[in-house]
């Protein structure tokens, strides 16, 4: 199906992973411990990562679920309802 008005923004390039030196220095002590049991060895790891995670906190955004934004774009172009008729079709056809 071909749809005309819609429209997907492109990525945005300077998104930087907040805590990826610390999660990384995390994997890396439990790579080299192997088996994983020695918590000691880890916990320098652990408390950073856990100080990064704290301060970087999404605060004062609120999250949205982007299904429901697609989905209310869709039904604006007056897409959503065709696919709904073309789902209650189908299923109407393959039940009988």
């Amino acid at each position: 199906m071909h749809i005309k008005k819609l429209k997907v923004r492109k990525v945005k390039a300077g998104y930087q992973t907040p805590c990826a030196v610390e999660t990384l220095a995390m994997l890396s002590c439990w790579a080299a411990s192997k088996n994983g049991s020695n918590v000691q060895a880890c916990a320098e790891s652990a408390k950073a990562l856990s100080e990064c995670m704290r301060a970087n906190t999404m605060s004062g955004k609120k999250s949205s679920s982007t299904i429901n934004f697609h989905l209310a774009r869709l039904q604006k172009i007056k897409v959503l309802p065709l696919m709904y008729h073309i789902s209650y079709t189908v299923l109407k056809c393959s039940t009988t």
